[in-house]
C-alpha cells in the first residue's frame, strides 16, 4: 500500500513539474504569492506515530526580493508518550541570478514551542514538559518558478538556543536552556496565486 502511495505521489510530481515547463515563462504571467508544500514531511507522515506538516508562503515583493512564512507542527508518538512541536519561521529571501528564480540566499527567523508527555503504563508515572526555541538560520538555494508551479530546494545552518521545564507525577522540577548549531534541508512544491 505504502509503494502505491509513494507511486502515486512521484507521478503527480512529476506531471506537476511538465505541466509547469510547458508553461509561458515569460515575467508577466508570473504572480506573486507561492504557498508551498513540503511533500518529505508528508510522505514520512505515513510513519505510525509521526505526524509532519509545513508550509512555506512566499511574498514576492520586488523583483528580486521575498517575504517567507514557514509554520510547520510535528507530532510524534501516541495519547500516553507524545511529543508536540508548533513553530512558525520568517524570513527575506533575495535571489542572485535572476528575478523570483534561480540561486538564492535567505536569511530566516524561527519561533517554537514545544510539549512532551511521558507515561510509564505500569506505574502511572508521568514527565510533563515544555519548552520554547528561536532560531536564526541563512540558506542557499534554488528556486524553478513557472506560471502555475514553483519547486525550491535549499539548505540552510545557524544556531538555536533552546529553554525547557519539565515536572514529573511526584512535584519534582528540571529546567535548562542552551543553546546550539541548528541544520535545515527544505523541499517545497508551490502554487502560485
Amino acid at each position: 500500500m505504502k509503494a502505491k502511495k509513494l507511486f502515486i505521489f512521484i507521478f503527480m510530481v512529476s506531471a506537476m513539474v511538465s505541466m509547469a515547463l510547458a508553461q509561458d515563462e515569460t515575467e508577466e504571467s508570473f504572480k506573486k504569492s507561492t504557498i508551498y508544500i513540503h511533500p518529505v514531511g508528508l510522505i514520512l507522515s505515513g510513519i505510525p506515530g509521526l505526524t509532519w506538516i509545513t508550509a512555506t508562503y512566499e511574498n514576492d515583493f520586488a523583483p528580486y526580493k521575498a517575504f517567507l512564512l514557514r509554520p510547520s507542527y510535528m507530532g510524534i508518538g501516541e495519547e500516553n508518550d507524545n511529543m508536540k512541536s508548533f513553530s512558525l519561521g520568517f524570513g527575506i529571501r533575495n535571489y542572485l541570478s535572476k528575478p523570483q528564480s534561480g540561486i538564492y540566499l535567505d536569511i530566516t527567523g524561527n519561533l517554537g514551542y514545544s510539549t512532551v508527555h511521558l507515561e510509564d503504563e505500569y506505574s502511572n508515572d508521568a514527565i510533563e514538559g515544555s519548552g520554547i526555541y528561536i532560531a536564526g538560520l541563512g540558506y542557499i538555494g534554488v528556486r524553478g518558478k513557472w506560471e502555475k508551479v514553483s519547486i525550491f530546494i535549499d539548505i540552510g545552518g545557524g544556531y538555536q538556543y533552546s529553554g525547557a521545564s519539565a515536572e514529573d507525577s511526584y512535584g519534582n522540577e528540571a529546567s535548562f536552556g542552551g543553546g546550539m548549531p541548528a541544520l535545515d534541508v527544505n523541499f517545497g512544491i508551490g502554487f502560485n496565486l
